[in-house]
């Protein structure tokens, strides 16, 4: 996927999650790369994005008449490719969400396999929230 997700080209109900990934290309070996990814939980006074989920993580589409999605993250990517460890993700803290406890229960439901972030040709080491943002303010 390409771009935002908007009705004109993609279609999520409540509870979906969506696939995003990063390709980055001619990084140097044998160093540290810090990659810093940032998404909406808030747009136009509306809830967007809750927390970051596994790329593989669609639930059936049945409401739309077909099943879900196969997602290939490294489609269309010159290889040799070699998936790492996968890597846990954290829990959001949810500031200031309107539903108490939200959306760090939501995560915490969801199976062990779905917290997960992946990388192909590198190592994860780390993982943090530099800021989740609060669910009061509009955007």
């Amino acid at each position: 996927m390409n771009g935002n997700l908007g009705a004109q080209r993609y279609h999520y109900a409540e509870g979906m999650s969506a696939p995003y990934r990063a390709v980055l290309t001619d990084l140097p070996t044998g160093i540290t790369i810090t990659l810093q990814i940032g998404f909406d939980i808030k747009h136009s006074d509306k809830n967007a994005i809750d927390y970051l989920t596994s790329y593989n993580r669609l639930q059936p589409h049945t409401q739309y008449g077909h099943t879900a999605e196969a997602v290939q993250p490294t489609d269309g990517v010159a290889g040799p490719l070699v998936e790492g460890p996968a890597f846990n993700l954290p829990a959001p803290t949810g500031l200031n969400s309107p539903v108490p406890g939200q959306t760090a229960a939501s995560f915490k439901a969801l199976p062990a396999g779905e917290k997960k972030i992946f990388i192909w040709n590198g190592t994860i080491s780390n993982r943090q929230y530099i800021d989740q943002g609060d669910l009061t303010a509009s955007q």
